[in-house]
């Protein structure tokens, strides 16, 4: 009877511990099936890996030589020297200065630079007078041939007159303004002027009787396109 009533007390302690275990397997079987159930959170990148497709290359267009039309060219006549071998206003020498006399009309007309070859003579009014001009293109109607033996005829037109030096200036300019006129008619189809314009100078030197004081005058050749 006492190894019945032993027996019997153990039996109720094997059953509580059996009761317990069981809740532990359901927990853990239904949060494991739930989130395999799922679409992983790895599998939406899959839908990224299409092939990137690389920015167009362009290329850049080669520069292309542009011809332009030829522009017609503007001529533009250069003033040049108003008067060529000027000696200025002031001239110092042969025992003397002279100074230009005021109030006198310019060699070569204010606007009329780029059509009018001017030059001085050489010796002014002393000896013999020539012309020593260069020529200067764009001015004259005349060719350069036509212009050097124009010049070279005013220059053979004037010879020193050493019996009568007191009317030397008065000689040459008288012969040179023939010639100039002579040429003017011959040029005429080519508008083409020419004449001597003078400016005169008060001159102060020094002579065997002492100081003298006069005038001389600068004969200068002027061709003028008209």
């Amino acid at each position: 009877m006492q190894a019945q009533a032993v027996a019997q007390p153990m039996a109720p302690m094997a059953q509580p511990m059996a009761q317990p275990m069981a809740p532990m397997a359901q927990p853990m079987a239904q949060p494991m099936a739930q989130p395999m159930a799922q679409p992983m959170p790895m599998a939406q990148p899959v839908a990224m890996a299409q092939p990137v497709m690389a920015p167009p290359i362009y290329q850049q267009p080669h520069p292309q030589q542009v011809v332009m039309a030829p522009q017609p060219q503007v001529v533009v006549r250069q003033a040049g020297p108003a008067v060529q071998n000027s000696t200025g206003p002031v001239n110092v020498g042969l025992g003397g200065i002279a100074v230009d006399l005021p109030g006198q009309a310019p060699v070569v007309q204010h606007g009329t630079e780029h059509r009018t070859i001017a030059v001085q003579s050489t010796m002014g009014c002393c000896y013999r007078s020539q012309f020593y001009p260069h020529w200067e293109d764009g001015k004259l109607s005349l060719t350069p041939d036509e212009f050097h033996t124009a010049v070279k005829e005013i220059n053979d037109s004037a010879a020193p007159c050493w019996t009568f030096p007191c009317c030397l200036c008065y000689c040459n300019k008288c012969k040179f303004e023939s010639k100039c006129q002579e040429l003017t008619q011959r040029h005429a189809a080519k508008r083409v002027h020419f004449h001597i314009h003078t400016r005169y100078q008060l001159a102060m030197y020094r002579s065997n009787h002492g100081a003298r004081m006069g005038t001389r005058g600068k004969l200068n050749l002027v061709i003028q396109q008209n």
